[in-house]
């Protein structure tokens, strides 16, 4: 180790000098986990994972076909793997994952998140307890539900995100 000449070393600070506020330790953002089916890709999603990546560092959790199609009691109009890909594209920043096949909690265990975000109509999933989380959570606020939510652009006569306009 090179030592420093005694001439060249700051000198201690005295007793009614005001001390100096320390220098605030650099914090990494938090990192943030999300998890959806993210069917059709629309600005209630878009809107959902630029609040979520504003908080950090983001991670993706897209659902697997048969989860939804267990949860929902349907499957979805896109495959698991064209809705990572329009999330990828929407958001490169974004780590985007498929779930896990062994259990919603896997990713959880792997990646440990600071925060977990939900969506403003989001329920976890069956069996899952808050306090089987290893962090906290919480709710995104809607963003304009009654013309994005995409359970509504699949009802019938409604014209949403799902159907687009023929020419």
């Amino acid at each position: 180790m090179r030592r420093i000449p005694q001439s060249s070393k700051l000198k201690a600070q005295s007793s009614s000098e005001p001390k100096k506020a320390a220098r605030k330790p650099v914090h990494c953002k938090k990192r943030v986990m999300v998890f959806g089916t993210f069917d059709l890709l629309h600005p209630g999603h878009e809107f959902f994972l630029r609040e979520a990546a504003r908080r950090g560092p983001l991670t993706v959790v897209v659902a697997r076909d048969e989860n939804v199609r267990r949860i929902k009691g349907r499957m979805p109009l896109q495959t698991q793997e064209q809705r990572i890909e329009a999330i990828r594209t929407r958001f490169p920043t974004a780590t985007v994952i498929p779930g896990d096949r062994r259990g919603f909690l896997m990713p959880l265990r792997k990646l440990v998140p600071n925060l977990i975000l939900l969506g403003y109509d989001q329920t976890l999933p069956p069996g899952i307890r808050k306090d089987d989380l290893p962090c906290r959570t919480e709710r995104v606020v809607a963003f304009r539900p009654r013309q994005f939510k995409s359970s509504l652009s699949r009802l019938p006569g409604k014209r949403g995100v799902a159907e687009k306009k023929k020419t």
